[in-house]
């Protein structure tokens, strides 16, 4: 008899450890990723696999927003300013508010996206801030992405202070995720954008949050690189009808 009464203690002690922890999964996203355990729930629903995507920028011209929601396209990134790779100064890009109120108009499903060229934690969370003020009286619902890359000069090789700071992968995690971490903190999701070069080469990505999307730029026919992503942008030479520009970025989120 003791045994048993023994045997159902350890039962119940484990029962309510498993309820515990359960608990603290459903409601600390900070505990699953300790855990290594990914939390990024798909913003289109169960029955979607994939949905396709552009990203649009000042240098997209006039966008005609009804027009590409009626030819298809599932949500847009728009960006919203970007950091000078020589000055260092931040800037609005100049359609960034025209293209948040006209796409939310049509009815778009939209994110916003930073290009980055920080080189500190300090100037990662300085971005971030510059993003959250800029969209808080618009609908975002998809997550604010950092654009972490190297601009080239004309000879095709790296240039600007992102480069002069020669900052390690580790380093360069380090500033992603203080960008990401400060826009969670005002409550949306995080992302980071890069090229598969980059991620494989100048990022250490076992040191990015699994809370933060993943968005990468590959022009192959598949995505060279090796780890988990969640947007593929596939084309820089894309026509979608109400695109001012020649060509439009394409993308493809991919329900996982």
């Amino acid at each position: 008899m003791e045994k048993v009464i023994k045997d159902k203690k350890i039962i119940a002690i484990m029962l309510l450890f498993v309820a515990v922890l359960t608990a603290l999964l459903c409601f600390s996203p900070y505990l699953k990723n300790a855990l290594g355990i990914s939390d990024k729930p798909s913003p289109f629903g169960a029955n979607v696999k994939v949905a396709q995507g552009i990203d649009i920028s000042e240098h997209n011209n006039n966008v005609d927003w009804n027009k590409v929601k009626k030819s298809g396209v599932d949500f847009a990134y728009i960006r919203v300013g970007f950091r000078g790779y020589e000055s260092g100064n931040i800037v609005i890009d100049k359609t960034a508010m025209e293209n948040l109120e006209k796409a939310d108009d049509a009815g778009m499903k939209t994110g916003v996206y930073f290009y980055s060229q920080a080189t500190t934690k300090q100037e990662a969370r300085e971005e971030a801030k510059f993003v959250i003020n800029i969209i808080e009286d618009y609908t975002v619902t998809l997550p604010i992405a950092i654009d972490f890359e190297y601009p080239y000069d004309s000879n095709g090789e790296r240039t600007g202070r992102l480069v002069e700071a020669a900052l390690s992968p580790k380093a360069c995690a380090y500033v992603i995720n203080e960008f990401c971490e400060t826009v969670e903190d005002a409550g949306y999701r995080s992302m980071v954008y890069s090229s598969s070069n980059v991620f494989k080469y100048d990022i250490d990505m076992s040191k990015i949050s699994k809370r933060t999307y993943i968005w990468v730029a590959d022009y192959n026919s598949e995505v060279t690189y090796e780890g988990d992503f969640d947007v593929w942008q596939y084309s820089k030479t894309g026509k979608v009808n109400g695109i001012g520009s020649k060509y439009v970025d394409l993308n493809k989120w991919i329900v996982k």
